[in-house]
């Protein structure tokens, strides 16, 4: 199986080429990178590198992950890898082609609230529009080794210890990175997980963000909190709701997926 990954340096990309190179019958792994990419999750592995994205025809299964976050990056910054990214490559697939692109579970809210998930739901629209062959993964919030998203969380934890905010009123589906990965894999090379219009949620318990926040406490072996401060920043995570159902199930319990987590940042001094 010859695979193109995109966004293959990034958090969950990395996972999936460590994976897809673990897999029974192992695939042959190219990993579409710009000059400027780190490669640290990458280096040590056996798999190909390429700059541009001509002549993909080679290619049996095409993951297109890559993806840019952030409130302070413009709306076009995020249309030329959402959008036009995703135009390029689906306009040179052939019909035996395979296309998973990876979405957010954030574009079944009733109203997109960032450039991130406008653009992403322009991208699985172009997807449908363009291209025949094609599964889209929307995962919830994903956390896991490698994450750089959450850690300010865990750190702010930490440091504080029982001085955090615990008055968030939102409820939300902390998904492993774990199953995100193997919900891809098993898209792509076994065909065997039934999709919703081609579209595949991937989603963990519902918890709410102060019972998420007093699980992480647990695992770092904190005290319960007994101040409670006000939400101050990241008001969207901590007051509203982004909660979805899962199309996979007997996914990561969050206890276990936290302490690989924590572990991972201890191992490498983030915490």
């Amino acid at each position: 199986m010859n695979v193109l990954v995109t966004g293959a340096t990034g958090f969950i990309g990395s996972h999936l080429v460590d994976r897809l190179l673990d897999c029974p019958e192992p695939s042959h792994v190219t990993c579409y990178v710009r000059p400027s990419s780190n490669i640290t999750y990458l280096r040590h592995l056996l798999v190909n590198y390429r700059f541009d994205l001509e002549h993909l025809e080679t290619y049996d299964i095409i993951y297109h992950l890559a993806g840019v976050m952030g409130n302070k990056l413009s709306i076009k910054t995020h249309r030329e890898v959402h959008n036009e990214m995703t135009r390029t490559i689906v306009y040179k697939l052939q019909p035996n082609q395979k296309f998973i692109f990876m979405s957010t579970a954030y574009v079944q809210n009733s109203k997109l609230l960032t450039p991130y998930e406008l653009t992403k739901y322009e991208g699985e629209t172009i997807t449908k529009n363009l291209c025949k062959n094609y599964t889209i993964v929307r995962p919830a919030i994903v956390y896991g080794p490698r994450d750089m998203k959450l850690l300010p969380l865990f750190r702010w934890i930490k440091i504080l210890g029982w001085l955090y905010p615990t008055m968030g009123k939102a409820k939300i589906n902390p998904t492993f990175v774990d199953d995100v990965v193997s919900t891809l894999v098993e898209t792509g090379l076994s065909e065997q997980i039934p999709s919703h219009n081609g579209t595949i949620t991937v989603a963990g318990e519902e918890i709410s963000v102060t019972d998420f926040i007093k699980t992480i406490v647990e695992a770092l072996g904190k005290r319960p909190p007994w101040i409670r401060l006000p939400v101050l920043f990241k008001q969207d995570f901590f007051n509203n709701d982004r909660t979805y159902n899962s199309d996979i199930h007997h996914l990561t319990p969050l206890e276990k997926g936290l302490k690989e987590t924590i572990d991972w940042y201890k191992t490498y001094n983030y915490l």
